[in-house]
């Protein structure tokens, strides 16, 4: 097989592989089975070190006798717990803009709306032109190009109709003027393509000049940039969770504490130890507590009806973590925050323990931080309810597929408005703080209570399920959660391991 012929395949599978890991599977006739073993380990990113951990471990399998030794060299060694990451020094970074909390200038008038959308407008524009030059024509000026002419323009989506005919008409504007945007049924690619416009969606279209409107011959969002995904050269692991819900009656308190004795190395095997050991970082994404009054019958459910109670509840467990893992704490629509995007920061009055410690960070939704060189974009994903309600190829049981929507996007609130089944809730700050100005090594979010997990562009997408056993609610609604999953991120090959702390529990 040839190196070219590796890639493709991994590619295929979305899996990135980088030359090195490409030539060795390239020399072996079972290269492509190696990448389908790896994809059902939720690997995303291949490289030779991957490969070669792949390869000892089945040459070991291939061997009982030496398997059966080295089981035994393990029983008779004291097992300590000496985590790897107590001595790794922490490097992390908030990137404070992307902060609300105490910056808010908006008062929700109609003109902070018009400014919110002029800076959100400006903002995706600029993300459209960083790799493209066209020639770009203002909407206003339209009208002075001659017919038939091809051009180039960026609008934002106002409004998307079918016309008897099949064809899809788009409504855009941009600050200059409006214009329509003809779709033909026959373009069978744009008609694809146009399966996945929103309203509010800012896009480019090179296009025809024709009578009274434009006819589209090409489509593009402002979406991430092809790049190589980045990786640093230690084994340090980064934990994603989030959902706790503490205060309801269905939060999975027995699961919970294993995680929190497995993080300590009180449980599990020798290597699941071994990795609880190198994890230096630790996401909690939002809805740590139940919270008061989120929706109608919400008391009936409650073990602890009041909200002090329930930040009490999350401080102790959180107090659990060792101290050497960094900590950060995001908020969800169920926090003790407000329900608009973006949110800010939980109060320090609801974590007062909490906010005195110094491997705790309280960040907002969305918030962008680094940790080791690491990218990551955090945002719990409360206007995932609209994003599903909007477009017909996303579902509650695949979450990742709506994360990979943001990136395209380049926004984690594309869409304003209400939909026939759900509301996307923002403040419209005078700054669109909720674009994805740099393109994330790792997307995180949560607010389904799924685990899922992809490859986008070179972007890792987590969702890290919840730790709520299924709800009335959810029931009525056909919703499935996965609790108890904790998804463990490697920061040297963005590989995930599941831990699984609900083995033999009824949801």
């Amino acid at each position: 097989m040839e190196i070219e012929e590796i890639i493709a395949y991994a590619l295929t599978k979305k899996i990135l592989i980088d030359k090195d890991a490409a030539g060795i599977l390239s020399k072996r006739e079972d290269g492509y089975n190696i990448i389908d073993a790896l994809e059902k380990r939720s690997v995303f990113f291949i490289n030779r070190d991957k490969v070669n951990e792949f390869l000892a471990e089945t040459e070991t399998k291939t061997h009982p006798e030496e398997k059966e030794q080295e089981e035994l060299k393990v029983e008779i060694v004291e097992s300590r717990f000496k985590p790897f990451a107590r001595d790794i020094e922490s490097r992390i970074k908030i990137d404070e803009r992307t902060d609300i909390t105490g910056k808010s200038q908006s008062h929700g008038t109609m003109d902070d709306f018009l400014t919110y959308f002029k800076d959100k407008f400006e903002k995706q524009k600029k993300i459209i032109l960083e790799n493209r030059t066209p020639n770009l024509i203002e909407l206003a000026k339209i009208p002075r190009v001659s017919r038939n002419k091809i051009i180039d323009v960026i609008g934002m989506v106002y409004e998307k109709n079918e016309t008897k005919n099949g064809h899809i008409i788009l409504e855009i504007d941009d600050p200059t003027g409006k214009a329509k945007v003809l779709i033909l049924k026959d373009r069978t690619n744009l008609i694809n393509i146009s399966k996945y416009i929103m309203e509010d969606d800012v896009l480019q279209f090179n296009a025809t000049v024709g009578k009274d409107l434009l006819v589209a011959n090409e489509i593009k969002f402002p979406d991430m940039p092809i790049r190589a995904p980045r990786t640093i050269s230690e084994d340090i692991k980064f934990v994603a969770t989030s959902d706790l819900h503490l205060g309801h009656k269905k939060f999975l308190d027995s699961g919970f504490d294993k995680f929190l004795e497995w993080l300590n190395g009180k449980t599990g095997s020798e290597r699941q130890k071994e990795l609880a050991g190198k994890v230096k970082y630790l996401l909690i994404g939002g809805d740590c507590v139940d919270g008061i009054g989120v929706y109608p019958g919400q008391e009936e459910e409650l073990v602890l009806k009041d909200i002090y109670k329930q930040y009490e509840l999350f401080e102790d467990l959180v107090m659990k973590i060792p101290e050497y893992i960094q900590i950060l704490i995001g908020p969800g629509n169920h926090d003790a925050v407000r329900i608009e995007d973006p949110q800010p920061r939980i109060n320090e009055k609801y974590l007062s323990r909490l906010a005195q410690l110094n491997n705790v960070h309280l960040i907002s939704s969305p918030s962008n931080f680094s940790i080791h060189g690491i990218n990551v974009t955090f945002y719990h994903g409360y206007s995932m309810d609209p994003m599903i309600s909007s477009l017909p190829h996303l579902s509650y049981s695949k979450p990742e597929d709506v994360m990979v929507e943001y990136l395209r996007r380049r926004h984690v609130v594309p869409r304003y408005g209400s939909t026939e089944r759900a509301r996307a809730l923002m403040f419209p700050e005078r700054e669109d703080i909720l674009s994805i100005q740099t393109p994330p090594d790792i997307l995180v979010a949560g607010h389904l209570h799924k685990n899922g997990y992809t490859s986008y562009r070179s972007t890792l997408v987590v969702n890290p399920g919840c730790w709520q056993k299924r709800t009335e609610f959810q029931i009525k609604m056909g919703h499935m959660p996965t609790p108890g999953i904790v998804p463990v991120i490697g920061l040297n090959d963005l590989g995930i391991k599941e831990m699984k702390f609900m083995t033999g529990e009824s949801i």
